[in-house]
């Protein structure tokens, strides 16, 4: 076989070193990765993951979970998310204001989630929606501070947690924008 044929195989274990060396896949395969360019990944996709507020919240649930479960207590999402209510809704100077910086799509997830977890009403004030962020966030610090001190003290409130975080994770989905147009656009966009 010429090598053209060989596109999209992979070498197993009987083929020859002959198919082995003569693989010509449409992207080439890399077998190692520096330590530079897989931190640069991690790094990337951290910050593609905190501006994916539905994936981030996900991530947290899954940690939280983990924790719950005593699988384990590597907390990487969680802070990430706090980070992200604290820049996007809590730590915002005068939020009711008309020239404020408060991401609006934010605090209506946030509100929409906070109900949902809690099985209540929406909040009718954004001031009460921040609130309520802030108490969430103190008690994500106190679980970032020590993981398994307060799994042991406060278990229904790391599934409260959880469910907070899997409500934020529907209801920011339901926010994104979809990637592609379900109607066909012709050249001029229209």
């Amino acid at each position: 076989m010429g090598p053209m044929h060989n596109i999209g195989r992979r070498a197993s274990a009987g083929s020859s070193a002959a198919d082995a060396k003569t693989y010509t896949g449409l992207y080439p395969r890399r077998l190692t990765m520096s330590t530079v360019e897989a931190e640069a990944n991690r790094s990337s996709l951290s910050e593609a993951i905190r501006r994916d507020l539905s994936s981030l919240a996900c991530r947290a649930a899954i940690e939280i979970d983990n924790l719950i479960l005593e699988r384990s207590s590597d907390l990487q999402a969680l802070p990430l998310l706090a980070k992200t209510l604290r820049d996007d809704l809590i730590d915002i100077p005068e939020p009711t204001s008309p020239s404020s910086l408060l991401n609006p799509t934010t605090a209506i997830v946030v509100n929409g989630a906070i109900s949902e977890a809690s099985r209540k009403a929406p909040l009718r004030l954004l001031d009460e929606v921040v609130g309520e962020a802030k108490s969430i966030t103190a008690q994500f610090d106190s679980v970032l501070q020590d993981p398994q001190g307060f799994r042991s003290q406060s278990l229904d409130d790391l599934e409260n947690m959880r469910s907070f975080c899997l409500a934020l994770s529907r209801r920011a989905f339901g926010f994104q924008r979809p990637r592609h147009s379900r109607t066909p656009r012709d050249a001029s966009g229209r």
